[in-house]
């Protein structure tokens, strides 16, 4: 736990720095709003929203999503795994502008679903976590972008052990994610 504090708050610390020295055309820029679909929710039948709004190489994210866990990344004995997530993102593009490298961090709220195999018993869990991420935005034309991501997900908080039937399922505490995601900005 510690070590997720001080990895968050070097990220915050970083993100301040970078902000404190921007170059003119970063200072100059207007505040940016932007909007993003994930591939990944909607490949497994789910969903994914996000807004975003920033200036100088900062931008703050609001996300919702579904994602129905696919089976091979469901725990044994298990089945059906949905989760909900609603999430509060900063991220730092370290080049000033909303193109290529970036780096990001926040807090998310997972709400899941999971079916016990056989019995289709279900059982709920909540979950509280601090999520690391970095991607890359491609401007394919105008304001269109691709954005490969990839992040880390620990859980900080939350249902721990739920018993779904006679087993016992436990959501796992740190979960990568790798996905695409398709933008549009203002």
């Amino acid at each position: 736990m510690k070590r997720i504090a001080s990895l968050l708050l070097a990220v915050i610390g970083l993100s301040g720095s970078l902000e404190a020295q921007p170059d003119e055309a970063a200072s100059a820029q207007p505040m940016i709003v932007g909007a993003e679909l994930d591939v990944l929710p909607f490949a497994t039948g789910g969903w994914y929203g996000s807004i975003w709004a920033g200036g100088g190489g900062t931008r703050l994210r609001a996300v919702g999503s579904r994602i129905h866990v696919p089976e091979f990344a469901t725990p044994e004995g298990f089945q059906n795994q949905s989760i909900t997530a609603v999430a509060a993102l900063c991220d730092v593009f370290p080049a000033g502008s909303f193109e290529r490298w970036w780096i990001g961090g926040g807090l998310e709220y997972w709400s899941g679903s999971v079916e016990e195999s056989g019995s289709g018993i279900e059982g709920q869990y909540h979950s509280y976590l601090l999520t690391l991420g970095t991607g890359y935005v491609w401007k394919v034309a105008g304001n269109f972008y691709l954005n490969p991501w990839a992040a880390a997900h620990v859980i900080v908080a939350g249902s721990g052990d739920v018993p779904v039937g006679s087993s016992t399922f436990s959501p796992r505490t740190l979960t990568g994610e790798v996905s695409l995601k398709v933008g549009w900005h203002f």
